[in-house]
């Protein structure tokens, strides 16, 4: 069943020079945190990933893969919640967003953009947030899923005039982790890249939606949706279940505003959660969650993906209803960011 696409968590390769074209002048000549601290090799000696690609070599992907639509996020630039400079985190965000819609949303309708915002300051992250979806017509911004131990969790109040904006303009936040680490041992203790992103992506996800829902966030925010990015779908009903049990027991005392048990928000449409084709448990945890609340994400151009092979191999289940894959492959994205179908 070849179904037509939509890839709901591509990158762009934010490269350094064209990010700096649309920086104010004051801050070109600044040295900064573009180079993290750790040393990885996320390719393998170049082994892994397409490292040179540009919007020319998406489309080409893209239609190879029969895509209709791919919604961008960073890589790079996926770090931008440990910029401890608060303007050169808002000037960071801004000129992301400029170089997006200037690079990928006006070359084709079938780019769909992710906003920066800059969570070390709120007002100025709701300034940003308006702009690139009323202005730059971005679909949804990125919420980071690690930052400095000083940064207020994602459940916290501190946040709510982001939330509150989100909701005014009808569009989805998207939880997204990164993995060139510039915080140092004080965040990931590991030292190799095999172990922290076996768990850096899963955890991220768990640790902020853990406070997102404990905290009252999507009771304060009815209409608001929430992405889980990159981190594969099998851990769901494992931290359903967790969450569950640990409201059943402690809930009344310290999670008063929640209405309903916590796995609902999964079951509801509140949460979405980006799966990988391959997972073996797939069928199960959309029999056990639902089935309209999964997204396909290709992660390209990333050294981890098999993109559009992934896809095909989607496609090709025979463990799953035709049903399904198309829900997984194209309709839940199209209603999770509102996206013309």
């Amino acid at each position: 069943m070849d179904i037509i696409g939509v890839d709901a968590d591509g990158h762009v390769l934010d490269n350094r020079d064209l990010i700096y074209q649309h920086l104010p002048e004051s801050f070109k000549k600044r040295e900064w945190w573009w180079t993290p601290r750790n040393t990885w090799d996320t390719t393998i000696e170049g082994k892994f990933g397409q490292p040179n690609v540009d919007n020319k070599e998406w489309l080409d992907a893209l239609n190879k893969g029969n895509v209709s639509h791919t919604v961008l996020f960073p890589t790079r630039l996926l770090n931008i919640n440990f910029v401890q400079d608060r303007e050169l985190a808002i000037a960071l965000c801004s000129a992301y967003n400029n170089y997006l819609r200037e690079n990928y949303l006006d070359v084709s309708p079938k780019f769909q953009g992710i906003a920066l915002i800059p969570m070390q300051d709120i007002d100025a992250a709701v300034r940003e947030l308006h702009r690139a979806v009323t202005e730059l017509g971005m679909v949804s911004a990125m919420l980071p899923t690690h930052g400095p131990p000083t940064r207020p969790m994602l459940g916290e109040s501190h946040y709510y005039p982001i939330y509150q904006e989100a909701e005014k303009l009808g569009i989805p936040l998207c939880l997204h982790a990164t993995v060139t680490n510039p915080s140092g041992p004080e965040i990931d203790p590991f030292e190799r890249m095999i172990d922290s992103h076996t768990l850096i992506h899963p955890f991220g996800q768990m640790k902020q939606l853990t406070s997102i829902i404990f905290r009252g966030v999507l009771e304060d925010f009815p209409e608001l949706k929430i992405g889980s990015m990159e981190a594969r779908a099998s851990w769901v009903p494992f931290f359903m279940e967790r969450l569950d049990e640990e409201w059943n027991w402690r809930g009344a005392a310290e999670a008063p505003k929640l209405t309903a048990i916590p796995s609902d928000y999964f079951r509801n449409g509140r949460i979405y959660v980006c799966c990988e084709p391959d997972e073996a448990l797939l069928p199960t945890v959309m029999d056990f969650v639902g089935e309209d609340w999964f997204l396909y994400a290709s992660d390209y151009p990333h050294p981890d993906s098999e993109f559009p092979e992934s896809l095909e191999y989607l496609r090709n289940r025979e463990d799953m209803s035709d049903i399904k894959k198309q829900k997984i492959i194209r309709d839940n994205a199209i209603r999770f960011y509102g996206l013309d179908s």
